[in-house]
C-alpha cells in the first residue's frame, strides 16, 4: 500500500470543477488502494521478505561489505561466492507463546532475504572472509596483489 500512497502524493492534484470532484477523487483513491494487490508481509504470521541494508566500501586493498541483519543469528545466514557473484541469504523464525488464565496466544514470525552483488575480477575469492557480530554481517573481499593500488605521497614545494 505504501507504493500507492507515494504514487498519489507525487502526482499533482487536478483542480476539480465542482466541490464534489475532490471528494470523488478521494473516494476513488480509497477504493483503488483497498482493491490493489496487498503485500503479504503486512501479516505477521506470514513469511516476510525484506531487503537488508548493504554498504560496500572500497579501499586500496579490499572491498568491505556490511549488511545489517537485526534479530538474526549467525546460523541463520549463508554467504557464498560463485562465478564472480557474492550471494548473502538468510532466514529467521521467531515464536512467542503467552499462556494466561483466560487466553493462550501463540505468534510465529518468519523472515527471509536474498541479496546478490557482482564482485570485481580483481577480488581474490580464495582469501575472502565473513564475520558476524551484533546483527551486522561483514564480508571482506581482498584484492589480488597486482590490483592493489600503491599510494605515493607527493611533497608540496613552495614557490
Amino acid at each position: 500500500m505504501t507504493k500507492n500512497l507515494m504514487k498519489y502524493s507525487i502526482e499533482p492534484r487536478r483542480r476539480e470543477l465542482s466541490p464534489f470532484g475532490s471528494l470523488r477523487s478521494d473516494i476513488n483513491r480509497l477504493f483503488d488502494d483497498f482493491f490493489s494487490p496487498f503485500n503479504i508481509s503486512e501479516f505477521p504470521s506470514s513469511k516476510a521478505i525484506f531487503q537488508p541494508r548493504m554498504d560496500i566500501v572500497e579501499t586500496d586493498k579490499e572491498y568491505e561489505v556490511k549488511v545489517d541483519l537485526p534479530g538474526m543469528k549467525e546460523k541463520d545466514v549463508n554467504v557464498e561466492i560463485h562465478d564472480g557473484l557474492l550471494t548473502i541469504e538468510g532466514e529467521a523464525s521467531e515464536e512467542k507463546e503467552d499462556k494466561q488464565k483466560n487466553y493462550h496466544l501463540c505468534e510465529r514470525q518468519y523472515s527471509s532475504f536474498h541479496r546478490s552483488v557482482s564482485i570485481s575480477k580483481d577480488v581474490d575469492e580464495e582469501k575472502a572472509e565473513a564475520s558476524f557480530k551484533d546483527g551486522v554481517l561483514t564480508v571482506n573481499l581482498p584484492k589480488k596483489e597486482e590490483a592493489q593500488k600503491t599510494v605515493r605521497k607527493l611533497e608540496i614545494k613552495h614557490g
